[in-house]
């Protein structure tokens, strides 16, 4: 993405043309509709600085509507220094807005630009009543004066003018509670609007319950952020001196264990050390996530226990990961859905980048294709045998610091592998590059969707273990197919006839 010149775009007076003009100037890959009123505001926000005679070459430099493709995070302008030590974020508002939600959004700004640099400008711009907006030293909202934002836009005199994506990298923003304990006690991450929405149905719940035990469902697909809404929740009610439980459908990892030990109020166990008649009278509520891998032993407990205790209990679950054969028979996420009111959905991937994402739709169904995106991202390796494909995961593990993720159970062999794990054991969990091997067993059926062999059942769950390994990748995903020359041959077309359609 390009920068440009906001006095050029301020000329421009016909809606279609401003937008087809920007979309031009600044290099997208993909349209952007600009509306009608962020048109006006910023000619508003132009006519405050023509008004006092600002240098035309300081109109220059500015990334309009930038958004970080991991997380959907979007800015109205960002003006950076040529070494980026020094950025100038102005947000635009049509019509006037809670203060509180002014200063928020700035400060949620800087959390993200503070990534790059400790020097950052922040404003708002209100053009119904031509206000200005801006956040002192420390973090709060006050007034600003035209002159005082002419003074920062005057100060900076060698600009960034392309490739602003490139500053932005997925590990910088995207946490998760199992992985980051550390930045997650601390509170350096922020929820989206959903989740925030979300949360504060939760508490409201919560507040209402009067001891009588409540349900709420959580669901949504890989990525959408269930587990850290999951923690945040349960975190807050920790800090407000509640007893909090959170229940993990699986082993224990060292970054739970930690989270238990430097948050008060707050525990996380294994559904497997439930007992029989689970207690849970100490604990205000009870956080269950990945609820959809309980069997149906676990569930009638939980449901006893928090019934008993007059708790609340979010219960997280999503329906296309059923890892286990008793998951997917005993109907798990049906279950929950049944016993939960409301069941809250999150929509929209956070964890990984679109274009990642869009790969994924494309294996898990070859007919259809996303021109928009770009799949450079995935790699695409073959090996004849078993034995070449474990040379070539080997590499990429060892030499170019993928984490390998195994659809089956590790066998002797492999336990000197390092940066390994089941597809089974990486709930909750991130990575930067992931590596995968697929074999003999699967195959595209007559609709071009992915299937398995290995599986009678139409669920099937290699195919499922294979979508939570994949959609743990934030930056990069490998794919080894060994041994099965007619998926290769699908996969490589189908990345050439994406190819095809992306040409100008």
């Amino acid at each position: 993405m390009r920068a440009v010149n906001l006095y050029c775009l301020c000329q421009i007076r016909g809606e279609k043309e401003f937008s087809l003009c920007e979309n031009l100037l600044s290099g997208r890959l993909e349209e952007k509709k600009i509306k009608i009123h962020e048109q006006d505001s910023l000619r508003a926000l132009g006519e405050e600085l023509a008004a006092r005679s600002l240098r035309l070459k300081y109109w220059d430099g500015f990334f309009w509507s930038f958004t970080i493709g991991h997380i959907g995070k979007e800015f109205d302008l960002l003006k950076l220094s040529a070494d980026g030590r020094r950025i100038l974020n102005i947000e635009l508002k049509s019509e006037s807005v809670d203060a509180a939600r002014i200063r928020r959004q700035l400060l949620e700004n800087r959390y993200y630009l503070g990534m790059l640099t400790k020097e950052i400008r922040s404003y708002t711009f209100v053009s119904s009543r031509r206000a200005l907006y801006t956040l002192d030293g420390e973090g709060e909202l006050k007034e600003a004066s035209f002159d005082e934002l002419i003074r920062d836009l005057s100060s900076f005199e060698y600009v960034l003018s392309e490739g602003i994506e490139e500053l932005f990298q997925a590990r910088d923003f995207l946490i998760s509670p199992v992985d980051t304990p550390q930045r997650f006690v601390e509170g350096q991450y922020f929820l989206t609007l959903q989740q925030e929405q979300h949360q504060e149905r939760i508490l409201s719940i919560f507040a209402e319950q009067q001891g009588k035990a409540a349900f709420v469902g959580l669901t949504g697909s890989a990525g959408t952020g269930k587990t850290l809404l999951l923690y945040d929740t349960a975190r807050l009610l920790a800090e407000e001196g509640y007893e909090t439980l959170v229940l993990h459908c699986g082993k224990l990892l060292s970054g739970q264990e930690w989270i238990s030990a430097h948050l008060p109020h707050f525990q996380i166990r294994p559904v497997r050390e439930l007992p029989e008649e689970a207690d849970f009278s100490e604990f205000a509520a009870v956080f269950v996530d990945e609820s959809q891998r309980l069997s149906r032993q676990e569930l009638a407990r939980i449901t006893s226990g928090v019934r008993l205790a007059g708790c609340l209990c979010v219960l997280a679950f999503d329906g296309l990961q059923l890892l286990t054969e008793e998951g997917k028979r005993g109907g798990m996420s049906e279950a929950v859905e049944q016993l939960s009111h409301p069941v809250l959905t999150l929509s929209g991937r956070i964890r990984c980048n679109k274009d990642l994402a869009a790969f994924v739709h494309l294996l898990m169904e070859s007919r259809v294709y996303d021109d928009r995106r770009s799949l450079d991202c995935a790699e695409v390796l073959y090996a004849e045998n078993e034995a070449s494909a474990r040379e070539l995961r080997r590499y990429y593990a060892r030499k170019k610091r993928y984490t390998w993720i195994s659809l089956a159970p590790f066998s002797p062999e492999e336990d000197g592998d390092g940066g390994r794990y089941e597809s089974a054991g990486v709930i909750g969990r991130e990575f930067d590059r992931v590596v995968m091997v697929l074999d003999q067993r699967f195959y595209y059926d007559e609709k071009g969707l992915l299937r398995s062999r290995g599986d009678k059942d139409p669920d099937d769950l290699d195919v499922q273990r294979l979508y939570q390994g994949i959609t743990r990748a934030r930056e990069k995903l490998c794919l080894i197919i060994s041994g099965n020359p007619q998926l290769f041959s699908a996969v490589l077309a189908m990345k050439a006839r994406h190819a095809l359609h992306r040409e100008p």
